[in-house]
């Protein structure tokens, strides 16, 4: 059930819960975080479920997960509160995004990250996924979200254990409707005897009710400083926290223990981050970037099969299928080369491909997006690739000959 809360209710109230719940789990919300457009009063949404909203290993595996269901164009409000319902988890839409932007999927099946990524590159946006909250906002905010979240993780670490264990504890987060920001923020200052710095500079602003996953208090402060371009410091002995303009460039530092052959590992790991800088450090890795890249290169080293197919639509995401393709037994590079041409794409080869490129493949799908086709195609031979509105780059994969 979704509930429709006009501006002109005056009552707001905001409640803190611990995280021990041994049933009865808090209700799910699709977090709406919605400005008042000058052209129209603004309309807020609160997307009920019988459960809370999943956190950890069961929000990653809803993240794999397909969507098995289809829906004609809607506004991307109504888009996030059905898919908040229908997977139980927890969606955060920036106050300075316009909600009644038209979004549509046609392809049941799609995982829902993509799916996610999908709609973000369609409405020109950026999608980050915070412990386990999706946000959705402007894209500098989004590409940075995550290891902002880390960062300040980070020097909670380094404060005395005092203030560490109020400032790195979990805690379900909930407020009812037409909430202030700003009374958010002092409260959940002074729920772990934090003062707080610069939250006059924060804009009156009304939000719809949230229910967030068990989160701790630098994310949850993270998340309501993200809708004002904002994040914070500590004070050195961690008493109190300044409110600061996020940064335009932000990287994450962590060496990661290999064993054997790091060099090798790093000149693997180079070509598949390039983003990121990557060194030996004795039997470790220390690796710079995003948050996003430390966490597959993290379970790339664990061993663990990672998808990396990075795809970025320029229109509706999902509306292209193939009804059938069938080859047997063709060189997989010729194989991608005509997927390419009869797709109108532009396709090309890192040179560590060509080896794996002259192997053999036998492919028959059918209903499939041009990029579970070339899927198909390359994974057999250890490949994966890249795809960047028309143009697909083959990669090494992270397993193979």
């Amino acid at each position: 059930m979704a509930r429709w809360i006009d501006q002109s209710m005056e009552t707001i109230a905001m409640v803190f819960e611990s995280t021990r719940h041994s049933n009865g789990l808090p209700k799910v919300a699709s977090i709406l975080l919605a400005a008042a457009f000058a052209f129209a009063p603004t309309v807020f949404i609160w997307a009920e479920a019988s459960e809370g909203p999943l956190a950890g290993t069961a929000f990653e595996r809803e993240l794999k997960g397909p969507v098995d269901y289809a829906w004609a164009p809607k506004s991307l409000r109504e888009a996030l509160d059905a898919l908040a319902e229908q997977h139980h988890i927890a969606i955060i839409l920036d106050r300075r995004v316009d909600p009644n932007q038209e979004v549509e999927n046609s392809d049941r099946g799609l995982q829902l990250e993509l799916l996610f990524q999908g709609m973000a590159n369609h409405l020109d946006l950026g999608v980050s996924f915070l412990d386990s909250v999706v946000y959705f906002g402007p894209k500098s905010t989004a590409k940075n979200l995550a290891t902002i979240a880390a960062l300040r993780k980070e020097e909670v670490r380094k404060l005395p254990e005092s203030s560490r264990r109020s400032l790195l504890q979990l805690k379900v987060w909930r407020w009812e409707q037409l909430a202030e920001p700003q009374q958010l923020m002092v409260a959940l200052a002074a729920e772990v005897n934090v003062k707080l710095v610069g939250v006059e500079e924060i804009p009156h602003d009304l939000w719809p009710a949230a229910n967030l996953p068990a989160l701790s208090f630098t994310d949850r402060m993270t998340l309501l400083l993200a809708g004002f371009d904002k994040t914070f410091e500590f004070a050195p002995d961690g008493l109190a926290i300044r409110l600061i303009d996020m940064p335009d460039a932000v990287i994450f530092q962590k060496a990661y223990r290999v064993g054997s052959d790091p060099s090798g590992r790093v000149a693997d790991l180079t070509r598949m981050f390039p983003n990121a800088k990557i060194r030996a450090d004795g039997n470790s890795i220390l690796v710079a970037g995003l948050m996003e890249d430390h966490k597959v290169i993290r379970e790339l080293l664990d061993g663990k099969s990672v998808r990396r197919t990075n795809v970025i639509p320029t229109t509706r995401p999902a509306t292209l299928k193939i009804d059938r393709f069938s080859v047997e037994n063709k060189r997989a590079g010729d194989v991608a080369k005509y997927l390419a041409e009869q797709l109108k794409m532009e396709i090309a080869f890192e040179p560590e491909t060509q080896t794996r490129l002259q192997k053999l493949v036998t492919v028959e799908v059918k209903d499939a997006t041009p990029e579970e086709v070339f899927e198909a195609v390359l994974t057999p031979v250890g490949l994966t690739f890249r795809l960047e509105g028309k143009s697909l780059t083959v990669l090494p994969g992270e397993s193979g000959d």
